[in-house]
């Protein structure tokens, strides 16, 4: 189910033309609308 995936693409898998997604939302990796955040607790 698309609305559950979540990918983040390292540099080298941009340029063989793979992408950041969230959700439905493909393409992220040049979007100024999406942020990428991670939480961390210790």
């Amino acid at each position: 189910d698309s609305d559950y995936r979540l990918c983040w693409s390292s540099q080298l898998e941009r340029k063989q033309g793979g992408g950041d997604r969230c959700g439905s939302a493909k393409n992220l990796q040049n979007s100024n609308k999406w942020e990428r955040l991670i939480y961390y607790i210790n």
